[in-house]
C-alpha cells in the first residue's frame, strides 16, 4: 500500500532528531552484520539487545515521538 504522507516525515536538516536519524542509521548498518554473522542464536540475542539498548542511548524514543507527530500531521494533508 502506497502512503505518500510518509514522504512528509523526514527530520528537517541540523535538527536533533535528524542527528538522531543518522546515528541510528549508522548504528543498525554497523550492528546487522554482526547479528547475522553471530556464532548462535544467544550470541545474535545478545547482540540485538545490545543494538537496541544503543539506539536507546542514542535517542530511540525521541526520535519515534517526533516522527509519530511529523506522521499525524501529514496525515491531516491527505484527509
Amino acid at each position: 500500500m502506497r502512503n505518500p504522507a510518509l514522504a512528509f516525515v523526514k527530520p528537517k536538516a541540523d535538527t536533533d532528531e535528524f542527528n538522531i536519524n543518522v546515528k541510528l542509521s549508522e548504528l543498525y548498518t554497523n550492528a546487522k552484520v554482526e547479528i547475522i554473522t553471530a556464532a548462535s542464536e544467544d550470541e545474535a540475542v545478545k547482540r540485538y539487545d545490545k543494538l537496541m539498548s544503543d539506539a536507546n542511548k542514542i535517542g530511540l524514543e525521541r526520535l519515534e515521538t517526533y516522527m509519530n507527530e511529523a506522521y499525524q500531521e501529514a496525515l491531516k494533508k491527505y484527509e
